[in-house]
């Protein structure tokens, strides 16, 4: 895009890394966590539900660049930031890549 800054760039580059390893965290974390939320949901419900939850953090940052491209900058970055802070990927968090 014409007249964007270098900080611009490189903190949009950022962002996108972080809603990166937050759609491997969700993917990570909801398979560690499906022997046991099996007996809740079936597989098909859960498989479904993984799937759509790992996609979540890259819809919001295609779907916040997109509705954002005529903006003002700090609207974009007031959007990815709530992103950010919406969508942490808590199974990874509580559970780990390790599991209990």
């Amino acid at each position: 895009a014409s007249g964007t800054t270098n900080v611009a760039l490189i903190s949009t580059g950022v962002l996108a890394g972080v809603y990166l390893l937050y759609a491997i965290g969700w993917l990570i974390g909801g398979l560690r966590l499906q022997g046991r939320a099996m007996y809740l949901v079936t597989d098909v419900m859960y498989q479904g539900s993984l799937w759509l939850a790992a996609l979540a953090p890259v819809v919001w940052f295609g779907t916040v660049l997109f509705t954002t491209r005529h903006s003002s900058a700090w609207v974009r970055y007031v959007w990815l930031a709530a992103g950010v802070v919406l969508l942490v990927p808590w199974p990874f968090i509580m559970i780990g890549a390790v599991g209990l």
